[in-house]
């Protein structure tokens, strides 16, 4: 169902990780792979190691940089937000059984979770401003959940998976990667 919708965003013009076929002509080749467990070493593991089988793919390397390593400006942030909404667009047309159900702790519908882990934030300040965060988008966004447009969303979209090279002097988005959490939701 990834790669399903990875190839929608591909063959709709857009440059993504594109899954690559096996020899077998398939996306996904299971392997029987060592799996380490906290005692052991690479050694042992290489040489002794219990197995698993684990789906193994391969996508396609997208060059450039991310964009957490350029300087923002607001043409770039703009462009991002441009890209994002030309995806948006173009995943009107996805459907997918399988991720309809998939959920996610990116989710919209997931945010208030957040709150198990309000103990992580150590300052006592900042700890107030996103449980009162928290308790605002429960108050005024939960309860419209249902009337908002739901749609296949990346589910992690950001700068540590926006892919941009320089041209002309300028920052541009050249592709999106990471398609590990992507949902249906609002």
């Amino acid at each position: 169902a990834v790669n399903a919708f990875i190839l929608h965003l591909y063959n709709n013009g857009f440059k993504v990780t594109v899954p690559q076929v096996t020899t077998n002509g398939k996306y996904l080749s299971f392997q029987d792979i060592p799996s380490p467990d906290e005692r052991s070493t690479r050694d042992d593991i290489l040489n002794e190691g219990s197995e698993g089988t684990y789906g193994v793919r391969l996508l396609e390397f997208i060059s450039g940089k991310l964009l957490k390593d350029v300087p923002f400006t607001p043409d770039i942030l703009t462009e991002c937000g441009q890209v994002l909404a030309q995806m948006t667009i173009a995943l009107q047309t996805f459907e997918s059984p399988v991720l309809r159900v998939r959920t996610s702790s990116w989710s919209l519908l997931s945010v208030l979770d957040v709150r198990q882990y309000l103990d992580a934030v150590q300052n006592l300040e900042d700890r107030a401003i996103v449980s009162a965060a928290l308790d605002e988008y429960e108050r005024t966004v939960m309860q419209h959940l249902d009337e908002f447009e739901h749609s296949f969303i990346h589910g992690d979209y950001n700068e540590m998976n926006i892919i941009v090279h320089k041209n002309s002097d300028e920052y541009h988005v050249k592709g999106v990667i990471d398609f590990g959490d992507i949902h249906y939701a609002p």
